[in-house]
């Protein structure tokens, strides 16, 4: 995801199902509270367009 690169095969959408399934509800909060921050209009890139 940081690489912006897509799952290519079954075998990475099973180990990130696997890293996000092992989650702690704390982690889990922090990465949502990340996603919802980085969603804002504010949070966009200036140079993109």
């Amino acid at each position: 995801m940081l690489q912006r690169e897509l799952l290519d095969d079954e075998d990475q959408a099973l180990l990130l199902n696997d890293a996000l399934g092992s989650l702690t509800s704390e982690e889990a909060a922090h990465l949502q509270t990340i996603v919802e921050e980085l969603s804002r209009s504010e949070a966009r890139d200036p140079k993109r367009k």
